[in-house]
């Protein structure tokens, strides 16, 4: 099995046991924090009062103010013009100087977690005017210098290059090639012609309000929305990555190349795909290439956050050389920064940046001091640059084939935002069946036309932004299971076997490992009417990812009223080597696959048993690719075959990317299941002695992460040689950010005419 290859490291010691979570305790009354009711489905607890010292008045001179609250671990937000403070506003970390000002009107409120906000409380503070400033004394003029012999003039700099919008830039050639321009419904995606020396590429419109800051041969873009292209994710060996154990354990365990023969030493490329989302319509777009990478801005989320990173103090001592050593305590929490908080600090919102915050040279230093810290601003040299006229096709029309019965999504409307409905802390024994500890709470929230369940809910977001639908999940304790899930607000019909299917259609990022990833699952009840009222599950049950559901030896039911489901859960690659993939291994002719799928059944669990102990549920649909495993047990997809079953291609390894999506098209009936992966057929399932048996479903799709502490030592590890994830080694370690776009989901449609059923994989 996959886990008994870990080697944890004594970074992470500190790091609580994977699926436990402490009970948490109601407050006893007369504390400040009494419980009050959360429309019927839970007891929160409420955050006391802010307390400002001095607490306002008619002061003497410049003061610094502060402010407590004696709720632990609460987050104090303010403001400094009377407005009320939200979770966007001010994080109050140090005393706040009043110098300079003369009335100030303070306000504060606190939040923690999902207890109820404290009140908003204010101050107002009068202080004297700030003293003039003396004027200085005259110096007097020095003796007239002999005047100089002139000088021949420098040569006149070279004229800027003139942009859109009247902006200039610095002097820079076209690209070697033609940008090509793929429009979707309200996006383009670049492709763009590799040039010689570029670290990274970024694209933006010029529009009112955007400027440059040019030194020397350096460009900065201010007031922009830039879009960089990053970093391709890979799972082979960099050794540019490399740092050797040391000392009598091993607390850094990436290691060089050669030392497993399955790996291949493939150094870090840029991705030379950029999607450009939010467009209404034709747009001029700059696209540059340039010397360095993006800088990477924090987490985007649509409010502030500051997660902590467990295990991060205290520092970690052991012994090297024959000496004693402390590693300095790293970072202590990540932060998920706002979009005016970017632009604040950059000067441009800057998405999909992937330079890191750096590293001391020496990693007796802490080799991971800045881990998932934001870089500084670091403007480029442009070595290359053209302009395109872009125009996406619309979202005015649905896409061809659907109809307005059908469900489609595209996101468009940004005002439509999800509003919390119920949430809860606590969950065994209420809404789910005891014995689930690594479950800390569970929220529900909806929209006009969907519904989202969100579990171990912390510092996760979902927001609508820019033409698509934003999901930021944060594993706060790195140990347990956090899922932001979507439902439309109704079932859907999954046809008999037949000609016709459930086709369920979304773009997402198709980058995973095997611990995060998009998850898609099709549940219902097998009695018509009693899955899904299109606002909550009945009784006491709801759908919940576990992250041993894939597990046939263990794996118990996602649906914990025992319903039917159909999963499909996309990972990193396998262990082994197998043919057809990019790159040939020197040693064994092969090389590993960087993406895998994984799809099965959960069959409903027998009338009166717990679905909880029914471990018998998991039912693998795929074939066996790899050696040692198999079908019934673990089965997976590393890579696609041809009419003979011969494996002949990548599954979608050329799709590793952190920020650019792909179209996944999927096709369902009681039988059989097909995925198509931008266009191209990938799988084919055929399962008639596992048949569907739900009489209608729910379908869900969202993002999944979990134990994040142990997916960050398993990309560090030798035994996994998966360094080529650089971005969620350094930049988001312990958060997952992901996007959806243009969801729909059609009752009977029909198979593409390019389906080969020969490519089928009949399953036993």
């Amino acid at each position: 099995m996959l886990l008994s290859r870990l080697r944890f490291t004594l970074l992470f010691l500190a790091i609580p046991t994977a699926c436990s979570v402490e009970k948490g305790k109601e407050p006893s009354k007369g504390s400040g924090m009494e419980a009050s009711s959360a429309d019927g489905l839970g007891l929160l607890s409420v955050v006391a009062n802010p307390i400002m010292s001095p607490g306002g008045g008619v002061l003497s001179g410049p003061v610094q103010v502060s402010i407590t609250t004696p709720t632990p671990s609460a987050k104090i937000y303010y403001t400094l013009d009377g407005t009320a403070p939200t979770k966007r506003s001010s994080l109050y970390t140090s005393p706040i100087s009043l110098d300079g000002q003369s009335n100030v009107t303070l306000t504060a409120r606190a939040y923690r977690g999902t207890w109820t906000p404290s009140a908003v409380v204010t101050a107002s503070y009068t202080l004297p005017p700030p003293a003039p400033v003396p004027a200085p004394a005259p110096v007097p003029a020095p003796a007239p210098a002999p005047a100089p012999a002139p000088a021949p003039a420098p040569a006149p700099a070279p004229a800027p290059a003139p942009t859109p919008g009247g902006v200039s830039f610095t002097s820079a050639p076209e690209f070697p090639a033609p940008v090509q321009v793929i429009p979707n419904r309200s996006s383009v995606v670049l492709q763009l012609p590799v040039v010689s020396g570029a670290k990274d590429y970024r694209v933006f419109a010029v529009t009112n309000g955007v400027s440059t800051n040019i030194v020397g041969s350096t460009e900065e873009v201010l007031g922009a929305t830039v879009t960089c292209a990053g970093l391709r994710q890979r799972n082979e060996c960099d050794d540019a990555e490399a740092v050797k154990a040391y000392g009598d354990a091993e607390i850094i365990m990436t290691a060089n190349c050669v030392d497993d023969v399955r790996s291949i030493n493939l150094p870090k490329s840029v991705a030379t795909k950029i999607e450009v989302n939010g467009l209404t319509g034709t747009t001029q777009l700059v696209v540059e290439a340039i010397d360095r990478l993006c800088p990477f801005v924090g987490a985007l989320g649509q409010t502030h956050a500051a997660v902590p990173i467990a295990g991060a103090t205290p520092s970690l001592t052991t012994t090297y050389g024959g000496k004693l050593i402390t590693f300095p305590v790293f970072q202590p929490t990540f932060p998920v920064m706002t979009e005016a908080e970017v632009r604040a600090q950059y000067g441009s919102l800057i998405l999909n940046g992937h330079g890191p915050a750096p590293r001391p040279a020496d990693p007796l230093k802490g080799p991971y001091l800045n881990v998932a810290q934001p870089a500084p601003r670091n403007a480029p040299v442009v070595l290359n640059r053209t302009v395109v006229t872009v125009t996406p096709t619309g979202t005015g029309l649905l896409p061809p084939g659907f109809k307005n019965t059908d469900i489609f999504e595209d996101f468009s409307d940004d005002t439509d935002q999800f509003q919390l409905i119920a949430k809860r802390n606590y969950l065994e024994g209420v809404i789910l069946p005891a014995g689930l500890s690594n479950v800390g709470g569970a929220a529900h929230w909806a929209n006009s036309r969907w519904n989202r369940y969100t579990f171990n809910y912390d510092e996760s977001q979902m927001y609508i932004d820019k033409g698509e639908l934003h999901g930021v999940l944060a594993d706060s304790g790195q140990d347990v299971m956090g899922s932001n899930i979507i439902y439309p607000k109704r079932t859907l019909k999954i046809p008999d076997a037949g000609s016709t299917f459930l086709h369920i259609t979304f773009e997402t990022q198709a980058n995973a490992t095997q611990r995060r990833y998009w998850w898609l699952h099709l549940c219902g009840s097998n009695t018509p009417g009693a899955t899904y009222s299109g606002t909550t599950f009945p009784g006491t049950s709801t759908i919940l990812a576990q992250p041993f559901f894939m597990d046939p030896a263990s794996g118990s039911q996602i649906s914990m009223a025992g319903w039917n489901c159909l999963q499909f859960v996309p990972r990193a690659g396998s262990y082994d080597v197998v043919p057809g993939g990019e790159f040939t291994n020197p040693v064994l002719g092969d090389s590993r696959s960087q993406s895998s799928m994984r799809i099965l059944v959960n069959r409903p669990t027998p009338a009166g048993s717990n679905p909880l102990a029914d471990t018998n549920s998991v039912q693998i649909l795929d074939p066996a690719q790899v050696w040692g495993d198999t079908p019934s047990g673990e089965g997976q997809w590393v890579r696609t075959w041809d009419a003979q079953h011969n494996i002949n291609g990548g599954l979608f390894d050329d799709q590793l990317y952190v920020a650019q999506k792909s179209t996944f098209d999927i096709y369902v009936n009681r039988t059989q299941a097909v995925m198509y992966i931008n266009g191209v057929q990938k799988i084919c399932d055929i399962f008639p002695t596992h048949r569907l048996t739900m009489a209608d479903a729910a379908v869900g799709l969202g993002q999944v992460i979990y134990h994040s502490s142990a997916e960050r030592t398993e990309l560090m590890s030798a035994q996994w040689i998966k360094t080529g994830q650089n971005y969620y080694l350094h930049n988001t370690p312990f958060v997952d950010v992901r996007s959806f776009d243009n969801i729909g989901m059609q009752e009977g449609a029909p198979l593409p005419a390019s389906f080969d059923a020969a490519r089928c994989y009949n399953t036993l």
